[in-house]
């Protein structure tokens, strides 16, 4: 099996235990909006670093969004206890700007980055969750 098989493989089963994931009525163990950041970032990552059609950033971009509205539109229409949010959907884009970025790093900037990412999670999701869109 080549390589841009499997990686495209394990993007598929990436994104399955994260819409699973997000369709169950689970108790969050951070904020719903660190979760997405967080989540958002490794998919993020792990498209633009495989060998897939993916690793194009604007390719990566739209699928990544758009699978982002498109898991809460799941959890809207097959959830009676998940609900949809745009305030997810923004935290998960935070988590593909990061990603994405993550991505284009080396070295000690990747592992700082990596290392940093759950506080940044943490801190983007609170004030993501307590905002004044208006």
């Amino acid at each position: 099996m080549n390589k841009s098989l499997l990686h495209f493989f394990g993007l598929v089963l990436l994104a399955a235990v994260v819409l699973a994931a997000g369709l169950l009525p689970i108790k969050h163990v951070l904020s719903d909006k660190a979760e997405h950041i967080l989540v958002f970032t490794v998919i993020a990552f792990a498209c633009h670093r495989s060998q897939t059609p993916l690793r194009h950033f604007w390719v990566c971009v739209v699928f990544l969004v758009l699978a982002a509205i498109g898991l809460e539109f799941l959890q809207k229409t097959l959830s009676d206890v998940r609900t949809a949010s745009w305030r997810d959907v923004f935290a998960s884009c935070v988590g593909i700007v990061y990603g994405l970025g993550m991505a284009k790093l080396r070295g000690r900037a990747l592992l700082a980055s990596a290392a940093i990412l759950p506080l940044f999670a943490i801190a983007a999701g609170w004030g993501i969750n307590h905002a004044n869109f208006k």
